[in-house]
């Protein structure tokens, strides 16, 4: 049998073009990009073992966070979406040293490799909270929804898991690939009267 090199292929790759769209004036108010190079996995606390597991993640440097908020240490992010579940997201170069870091947890937990489940995007700039408050459902206004802040809700009828990153202000989305085609061409015409960068 043939070897086969499997490489991760973009669920954007017909519809995501480099470049600075919609409004042509001055610096682009939102950047938008897809995350290729990060991983994702869910991860999940054996009943009644969340406190144990909080504990034990505690000693080796994670901070695990309670309710919907989102921590990052050792190259990790862990993003609340549930009672004792969390969205981890890694680098895909590092995602066998995260898995290798919950192996010993295994009484503790389980770990499920999520990646080609979603896809990870980043909506940046100045007008960020502009662009997405046409699309969401929450408040994003900082008093509401702030650094560390994690919401599970709908973007143009599409459910994602949004989580706020810096205060310039940067967010993190993750949507079920078979959407990400569909919240992609949202978010860019939702950007687009405030001038909109696509990373390469």
């Amino acid at each position: 049998m043939a070897d086969l090199d499997l490489q991760p292929r973009s669920a954007l790759a017909a519809s995501r073009h480099p470049g600075l769209s919609g409004h042509p004036l001055g610096e682009p108010g939102v950047v938008l990009a897809e995350r290729l190079d990060l991983d994702a996995f869910m991860l999940l606390a054996r009943k009644g073992q969340g406190d144990a597991l909080r504990d034990r993640l505690v000693s080796v440097g994670l901070d695990l966070p309670q309710g919907p908020r989102w921590s990052e240490a050792l190259g990790i992010a862990l993003v609340g979406v549930g009672p004792d579940v969390w969205l981890g997201i890694t680098t895909r170069d590092e995602m066998t040293e995260a898995r290798q870091r919950f192996e010993p947890l295994a009484l503790l937990c389980t770990l499920v490799e999520a990646g080609d489940a979603r896809t990870i995007l980043t909506v940046s700039g100045p007008r960020a909270r502009d662009a997405l408050a046409k699309l969401l459902t929450i408040d994003l206004h900082p008093r509401a929804f702030a650094v560390g802040s994690v919401a599970a809700t709908v973007a143009g009828g599409i459910p994602v898991l949004i989580w706020q990153v810096d205060p310039a202000p940067s967010y993190t989305i993750a949507v079920p690939r078979s959407f990400a085609k569909d919240l992609w061409h949202w978010l860019a015409d939702a950007a687009a009267e405030y001038g909109c960068l696509t990373a390469e």
